[in-house]
């Protein structure tokens, strides 16, 4: 079974609390998925796509429930538009939630050459007109722009000329040549 909401635009922003942003800040450069997976004990799985959908409602709005888990393994993922939003079933579901990798298709991050963020028109206000910003970097001639909900990045994509979505592939391999790049000046520097 599959079911979702489709996005129509952005929703009004959402709070979450002090301890969700804290523990997001403190992430590592790899991305952080938006997808968790929910193992119910029999009595208490969701028996529909609706109830799931209610129950997990409550920490944010969903992209995607997926239940073909659910006669196997008693699971069901769950990919929020907004990060926190998983974070926060991470965190209050402790024990019978795990983070499990997004989509191939789900992105969060916006990559814009320099050249053509230069060429931008003066009207553009920034890329905060879309949505929360989570992290902002530079890779090679190229601005890095992270946001919390993915439909902040999608938009961003469709209006700002020259901006492209970061895959989550892309981000795993730029963020584990970091990580190369690392243990190899540390092996230089003798430690």
């Amino acid at each position: 079974l599959f079911c979702g909401r489709r996005p129509n635009c952005l929703p009004p922003a959402r709070t979450f609390p002090l301890a969700c942003k804290a523990t997001m800040a403190a992430r590592s450069s790899a991305p952080v998925s938006s997808t968790v997976a929910v193992t119910f004990p029999s009595e208490t799985f969701p028996t529909s796509c609706s109830r799931a959908t209610s129950f997990f409602g409550r920490f944010g709005d969903i992209a995607r429930i997926d239940m073909t888990l659910a006669s196997t393994a008693g699971r069901v993922l769950v990919t929020f538009f907004d990060m926190r939003a998983a974070d926060q079933v991470l965190r209050e579901m402790k024990g019978s939630a795990e983070s499990f990798p997004p989509s191939s298709h789900d992105f969060t991050s916006i990559k814009i050459a320099a050249s053509a963020f230069a060429q931008l028109p003066t009207a553009f206000t920034g890329f905060q007109q879309f949505g929360e910003i989570s992290g902002v970097s530079i890779a090679g001639e190229e601005m890095i722009v992270e946001f919390y909900d993915m439909r902040a990045a999608q938009q961003a994509t469709m209006v700002v000329p020259g901006c492209r979505a970061r895959r989550v592939a892309e981000a795993v391999a730029a963020s584990q040549g970091h990580l190369r790049h690392d243990d190899e000046n540390e092996r230089a520097a003798g430690k």
